[in-house]
């Protein structure tokens, strides 16, 4: 299935994000870069929530429809997690 692929390079774009965050929050003089690299991630959030909704639309297992609908929270609890530690860090 190419969106259920889509949806998996949009997720791994947005890990690469948090990772890149995190890895700068180690050091108060890049809090410009950590901006940036939020705005980023919101974007890479963005087209991962398209490619989500796209390849959701085209299920019919109730199964499958659980398990996408876990997957696409378990992506957003992280990234909201993640929000929190550079807001209130």
């Amino acid at each position: 299935m190419e969106t259920k692929k889509a949806r998996s390079s949009a997720k791994n774009i947005v890990t690469k994000k948090i990772k890149e965050i995190s890895s700068l929050m180690t050091d108060e003089s890049n809090a410009d870069e950590v901006l940036k690299r939020s705005a980023e991630l919101e974007q890479a959030f963005k087209k991962f929530q398209e490619a989500h909704v796209t390849f959701h639309r085209q299920l019919e297992d109730p199964d499958v429809i659980s398990e996408s609908g876990n997957y696409y929270q378990s992506v957003l609890n992280k990234v909201e997690q993640h929000k929190k530690m550079w807001t209130f860090g």
